[in-house]
């Protein structure tokens, strides 16, 4: 995270120099925030949890 907001600074400093020299260009954004796991491996994460947690009593 920290390294991205390093790339962020870099692209928003680049920005700001060619705006200055009146070259348009989209001003930079920060990334979305990914997730650790995809939706699915999530769901699975916590189904075998239940699984795990209740499987004495089954």
């Amino acid at each position: 995270m920290l390294r991205q907001d390093f790339v962020l600074s870099v692209r928003q400093a680049a920005w700001q120099a060619l705006d200055e020299q009146g070259v348009a260009c989209k001003r930079p954004k920060a990334p979305q925030p990914e997730t650790l796991l995809p939706p699915n491996r999530r769901r699975r994460n916590v189904l075998e949890f239940l699984y795990d947690l209740l499987w004495p009593w089954v």
